[in-house]
């Protein structure tokens, strides 16, 4: 059995990791032979400090490709020292690398660590063959696991999201969006604000489309909103974190579950978000449809849960749609499309679907047109 090492860091492991071992896979050695296991080694780079500890990318990884079709091919395991050696321990010739496409200079610094490699391996009599795949074009092609802790740290996470696989999206939120929470809490309730936020990982965590990622694309647009409009935001932050923290698909009373619960926490720095709570959290419910103010923080979190319909990122609302589809499994197709149909219509039949200057001016086209998709999709598809 051929077999093959994929080494990296991969703090995080991202879409462009991803493209390098389904390549490899279908890469042919030799006439015939292809690749029929990959070991996905992760070490650690002593010259950097990692977002997540090996013990953490491994069972990342893992849980990201447990339904991938080559899933029974793969391996994942941490390391420590040098490559060829961990290559003589398993008994593997081949090692794969991704390569950024048009680099030179990428090109070179894997060359030499090819040579590298195969000096090595001889002198204990071995074998270590280095075999290149190019990135995709466009983003794919200067994409790495820094530039995606870049973008977060700038509160970037929407551009993130097609960068990543969901599963690692989720880990990322959680790392990012913790500062954000804790923030909220006086200084002398910082065990109160970690408890809390670990029953929000919780909750959020389980799900397909109201989890994490849902929050981190509320934050970004709601940064966005802020550094646009110069509008202050701060009493809906609270609000953002709260509003699906109770959700159950087949349910009518999440919002008030949601608020109860919040309600019940102590430490709060800002009084008047706590004030504000049960209206703002009210206004995310589908079941209402009240009027409001263009300029009340109501009419924002409302656009804010809804701002994802807006995205012109065709690979975001494709997962969007099919997140959504898995929270409602336990409805067969013949229930669930015609009320999701009826649901897309009327959001697409309403004078304006967004109840902000703001979000009308940016995504009231891109939202009604990709509604207009979904529900040509819906009434095309094959049950």
């Amino acid at each position: 059995m051929i077999s093959a090492l994929y080494c990296g860091s991969f703090d995080p492991f991202t879409l462009g990791h991803l493209s390098v071992i389904e390549q490899a896979f279908k890469h042919k050695i030799g006439s015939y032979q292809c690749i029929e296991k990959i070991y996905i080694c992760v070490g650690d780079n002593d010259e950097k400090t990692p977002l997540f500890s090996s013990k953490e990318r491994v069972e990342m990884i893992k849980k990201t490709l447990k339904n991938h079709p080559q899933n029974n091919k793969i391996e994942v395991l941490s390391y420590s020292g040098l490559t060829v050696n961990l290559s003589l321990r398993l008994g593997v010739s081949y090692l794969i690398r991704g390569i950024k496409k048009n680099d030179s200079i990428s090109s070179f610094e894997e060359n030499k660590l090819s040579l590298i490699n195969e000096k090595l391996s001889e002198t204990l009599g071995a074998k270590l063959e280095t075999i290149t795949f190019e990135s995709k074009n466009g983003i794919f092609s200067i994409l790495s696991s820094s530039i995606i802790k870049k973008l977060c740290s700038l509160g970037e996470y929407i551009a993130v999201q097609s960068l990543v696989p969901a599963e690692i999206h989720q880990e990322l939120m959680i790392k990012y969006l913790k500062p954000r929470f804790l923030n909220l809490f006086h200084a002398g309730y910082s065990a109160v604000a970690e408890r809390h936020w670990k029953e929000l990982v919780c909750a959020y965590q389980k799900r397909s489309y109201h989890n994490l990622s849902h929050l981190g694309y509320m934050f970004n647009m709601l940064d966005r909103y802020t550094q646009i409009t110069g509008q202050k935001t701060s009493d809906i932050e609270l609000a953002i974190f709260a509003h699906d923290l109770v959700y159950h698909p087949d349910r009518t009373d999440n919002e008030e579950q949601s608020i109860q619960k919040v309600l019940s926490w102590t430490g709060i720095k800002n009084t008047n978000s706590f004030k504000k709570l049960p209206n703002l959290i009210m206004a995310t419910s589908h079941l209402e449809n009240k009027y409001f103010s263009p300029l009340s923080p109501e009419a924002l979190i409302k656009d804010l849960d809804l701002s994802i319909l807006g995205t012109p990122n065709f690979f975001i609302f494709q997962n969007y749609t099919k997140s959504i589809r898995e929270e409602y499994k336990f409805y067969n197709d013949e229930k669930y499309i015609p009320q999701r149909i009826d649901f897309l219509t009327t959001l697409l039949e309403t004078k304006h679907l967004f109840k902000t200057k703001f979000f009308q001016r940016y995504l009231e086209t891109q939202a009604k047109e990709n509604l207009r998709k979904e529900i040509f999709n819906l009434k095309h598809s094959k049950h």
